[in-house]
């Protein structure tokens, strides 16, 4: 295993998280490309989601484990060059091959190399920030990633429309190139150890053994439960919004805007509370603001003002990001650093777990005869996810306290 030495700067952090700002930014982009291509290729919607939408995740879930281990044993600079370009490769192949199997194996080219490239970042950053820094870092990393998720239908929607379906896969160069030059500037100015590759536990027995940590165990339940909270409000706030106040998606967007921003500047601050006051402060303090928030939106009257809605969004959305940072950077804390990529493989199944359970739930609630024009089930999904929220804020009893050093 090579592991770099030294501390990085700031550009050059923020150039590696570009590199994993692709992966959400390209799960969420194509969903307005979708109907052009499924008009181009005479496709119908179900075989557009089923080989663009879950090829990406299936295959994004399924090799992130591996990539992480393949990042600890043969090294970080080689795992996300490798990363980059399959990444790379990705978005060229449907330019040079304007066909739907091209585009499928576009896909899963993009999802094998952010597998790749999202182990191997948060490993970075593990080894390369001093710990008291550690979860300052990964407050920002995770508002840069829910700025990529954020942004992603709206820039697609402006792609799309000016330049085609094919711009959403070119767009991907430019800042690819620039991560790129900025990994090989982080490389270049630190030299790097070797581990000897003596006999080790495989990948999937060291990503068992982790769970025996208390902290790595809490942090990936806590990180779950946030993802599923957040996933499922995504999905469902048009359809209550809808039935509550009669807003098409238009002027539900907003909204879901609000809801994003707050949670992308709670990433912010919840890194820098770890700081001062543990992880665990920051994640009991986020997940009892974001219950709070869901339980409000649930319980509030259906004439409540619509400021009401927005305050009790911007609550639940500064929650999920307070308490996202320091559940994550405590979770990789808890691991040795040789182990960094499968830890963080480890805990990216765990955010995108928590998001298919949410959606799985959100479907079953809503199955039943008229449950999802039931103004009163919809509330009732709300209140799930806040309770869900409470028991994050259980979970991070078991993370580390107030630093020693503090």
């Amino acid at each position: 295993m090579t592991e770099p030495r030294g501390t990085a700067g700031p550009l050059e952090l923020a150039g590696l998280g570009i590199s994993a700002m692709l992966v959400p930014l390209g799960s969420t982009m194509i969903a307005v490309a979708l109907p052009g291509i499924g008009a181009e290729f005479h496709r119908t919607p179900s075989e557009l989601t089923h080989w663009l939408v879950n090829s990406y995740l299936i295959v994004n879930i399924l090799a992130l484990v591996p990539a992480g281990r393949l990042g600890d044993r043969w090294g970080y600079r080689k795992t996300l060059s490798l990363g980059q370009f399959l990444f790379g490769v990705g978005c060229l192949l449907p330019i040079a091959w304007p066909a739907f199997e091209a585009l499928v194996a576009a896909r899963v080219l993009m999802a094998l190399g952010g597998a790749l490239m999202v182990p191997t970042v948060m490993a970075l950053f593990r080894i390369a920030v001093p710990a008291d820094r550690l979860h300052r870092v990964f407050g920002y990393f995770g508002a840069m990633m829910g700025i990529a998720a954020a942004i992603g239908p709206s820039l697609g929607g402006l792609l799309v429309h000016h330049f085609g379906w094919p711009s959403i896969f070119v767009m991907n160069l430019p800042p690819l190139l620039l991560s790129a030059f900025f990994a090989a500037s982080f490389f270049r100015s630190r030299t790097e150890g070797h581990r000897s590759a003596s006999a080790t536990p495989g990948w999937a027995a060291t990503a068992v053994a982790f769970f025996r940590t208390p902290a790595f165990t809490a942090g990936c339940m806590v990180v779950a439960l946030l993802n599923l909270g957040m996933y499922t409000l995504l999905f469902e706030l048009p359809y209550l919004l809808q039935l509550r106040y009669q807003w098409g998606a238009g002027q539900s967007g907003p909204w879901m805007t609000a809801f994003m921003i707050s949670m992308m500047a709670g990433s912010a601050i919840g890194g820098r509370l770890a700081e001062r006051r543990g992880p665990r402060t920051a994640c009991l303090s986020g997940s009892l603001c974001s219950a709070a928030g869901f339980a409000w939106l649930a319980l509030s009257p259906s004439a409540a003002g619509q400021m009401q809605v927005v305050a009790s969004l911007v609550l639940a959305g500064g929650g999920l990001g307070l308490a996202g940072a320091p559940s994550q950077s405590a979770a990789l804390g808890s691991v040795d650093r040789a182990m960094s990529g499968v830890a963080s493989g480890v805990i990216w199944i765990a955010r995108y777990l928590g998001g298919v359970v949410g959606i799985t739930m959100l479907a079953s609630l809503l199955a039943a005869p008229g449950g999802a024009q039931s103004l009163a089930q919809h509330h009732r999904v709300v209140l799930v996810l806040a309770a869900s929220l409470l028991l994050a804020a259980v979970v991070s009893l078991w993370l580390p306290g107030r630093p020693r050093s503090a």
